[in-house]
């Protein structure tokens, strides 16, 4: 409950719209609503905020929504220490010496 109270709710809201383009494709109003489980009203706003600051881009053909350049910007500036193969290398390891198997990542 304690976390609950720094946070900020539609900071969060707007992340979870985000989240929603992790397995790829584009996504319409309806659809990013029932997903976040937020009214359509909702989503609209934070996806013009998101639009705003080019996060997301909308395809005016299809009213469908999908990352846009920010998003790319901000990744380039992860270190190598976000890099997920170095935080899994060490659980890697551990598993391949557990299981006498070969481990990859890919």
């Amino acid at each position: 409950m304690e976390e609950e109270k720094r946070t900020v709710r539609a900071v969060e809201r707007a992340l979870d719209v985000l989240l929603c383009f992790a397995s790829g494709g584009e996504w319409g109003l309806t659809e990013l609503a029932g997903r976040v489980g937020l009214h359509k009203s909702t989503v609209h706003r934070l996806l013009a905020t998101l639009e705003n600051k080019a996060f997301v881009i909308r395809d005016p053909g299809t009213d469908k929504y999908r990352l846009g350049l920010s998003v790319l910007e901000l990744s380039a500036h992860l270190s190598r220490s976000d890099d997920p193969s170095v935080a899994l290398l060490p659980e890697m390891e551990r598993l391949r010496d557990q299981l006498s198997e070969t481990i990859s990542y890919i």
